[in-house]
């Protein structure tokens, strides 16, 4: 709006300042508009009406793990977020017809990573359009080792980023006995996925198989698709959260921004140190990323209690959080919320958001068929168990007793003869021979 202001002379009035066609009209269609009379207020509180909080955050699945996480949210009605799903298999898509959804392809892409993120690329403008409705979060849940999610959730999250939207990416990694193969291709597809967001939260498959390894194949993969919801379920609340002590999307967004690796965790307690309880329960789950929270530059803390006389949060209890807030450095930024819950009865739930971490940094993919040292690091970092052993340095290995060079009988090679060495002599030798064998069975899995 422009501004028409007198030339001469300092106004002495507001209705100088602004011609009558300037002033802006902000009513109410229920409030009737009139003059305020002598001794009330110039402005009275106006109803704008509710903002629509379904704009605020979206869900994004991609790939055939993210549809599927994404459809159970979206059936479980979580308030709060707008859903859609994107995958390259139409089957997929109808499956779960209810939820909007983007189609990148009809048949799926087999696996082939390069294929996919060419044909993502020629649906960008498409991206685009989903994420300019409101949007100002996005959440892009995906699993890593296949086709889809691998070749297109960091191009969604990509253009989320150009677009100025807080971008969260939460990643699912493949099951170790799915084999070597996948487990490289989803370890290349979150090295570039984590150079596309401002956050990554890593859930490891192989994790959950062992928290729920009881369950039947059916509930496993439920319970993989729940764990990813209540991941998400978890910021959704802590962003749109309306409690005694308040944390918004603004605490979130600090968090989260440019905050490379992060974790959220839910735990509950009861009893006389259920604070404590809830925290370390929180801390512990086993479904974490075994993390050392205290290397955090940032942490949310979301208290839920019982309202009620009773139940509710006494004021000594405090000490509990601030027995675990002090294992932080001074430098850490912290906050914490009060929210109630009328069915907690006298359980406390405390929902940590942590992050800073640092991005995942490991070697780029290797073309030679050698799997080097750096990505074997980056393969133990998740799969400990499929690399083998780093021999010991040589002076370290003692010789075997009473094994030394001894002469092999005599060959005859026409007149001449002879007579070499046993070639198993010291404890180097025989470490050699074993991890020659274990690199040719890695070899031929590949």
């Amino acid at each position: 709006m422009d501004t028409k202001m007198k030339k001469k002379g300092a106004a002495s009035d507001v209705s100088e300042l602004l011609e009558p066609a300037d002033l802006p009209e902000v009513r109410n269609s229920a409030v009737p508009h009139r003059v305020p009379t002598d001794g009330e207020p110039l402005l009275e509180p106006v109803d704008f009406g509710k903002p629509e909080p379904d704009k605020l955050i979206k869900v994004i699945g991609v790939g055939g793990g993210g549809c599927n996480a994404v459809a159970n949210m979206y059936a479980q009605g979580i308030k709060g977020v707008s859903c859609l799903i994107s995958n390259s298999d139409a089957k997929s898509l109808e499956t779960h017809g209810a939820v909007p959804s983007l189609s990148l392809g009809t048949m799926g892409w087999g696996g082939n990573v390069q294929k996919g993120r060419e044909e993502t690329e020629k649906q960008v403008a498409a991206i685009q359009h989903v994420l300019k409705d409101g949007t100002r979060m996005v959440i892009i849940a995906t699993g890593l080792g296949g086709g889809t999610g691998t070749s297109a959730a960091p191009i969604f999250a990509r253009e989320a980023r150009k677009l100025g939207l807080l971008t969260v990416a939460i990643a699912t990694l493949p099951y170790s006995w799915e084999g070597r193969p996948r487990i490289e291709a989803a370890l290349d597809g979150l090295d570039r996925l984590a150079q596309e967001v401002d956050s990554l939260l890593v859930i490891s498959n192989d994790r959950v198989q062992e928290v729920y390894g009881d369950k039947t194949a059916v509930e496993g993969y439920k319970l993989t698709d729940e764990v990813l919801c209540s991941a998400v379920r978890s910021i959704v609340e802590i962003s749109l959260m309306f409690g005694y002590i308040n944390l918004d999307f603004a605490d979130i967004s600090t968090t989260l921004r440019d905050s490379g690796v992060a974790i959220i965790a839910d735990g509950y307690g009861e009893g006389e140190h259920r604070l404590t309880d809830a925290i370390n329960a929180a801390v512990h789950s086993p479904l974490l990323d075994n993390k050392n929270l205290t290397a955090a530059t940032h942490v949310l803390i979301r208290i839920t209690c019982n309202p009620a006389e009773e139940h509710n949060l006494r004021f000594r209890e405090y000490n509990q959080v601030g027995d675990f807030l002090r294992r932080f450095g001074p430098n850490t930024w912290v906050k914490h919320g009060l929210d109630f819950d009328d069915s907690l009865g006298d359980r406390v739930k405390v929902t940590i958001l942590a992050s800073g971490f640092g991005l995942y940094k490991t070697a780029e993919p290797d073309d030679s068929g050698q799997h080097n040292e750096e990505r074997n690091k980056r393969i133990s970092r998740f799969y400990p168990n499929l690399v083998p052993p780093v021999a010991p340095p040589a002076n370290e290995l003692p010789t075997i007793p009473g094994l030394e060079d001894e002469p092999e009988e005599e060959v005859e090679q026409g007149k001449d003869t002879v007579s070499e060495p046993t070639p198993v002599s010291t404890w180097r030798q025989v470490w050699d021979k074993l991890m020659d064998y274990a690199r040719r069975l890695f070899e031929a899995e590949d």
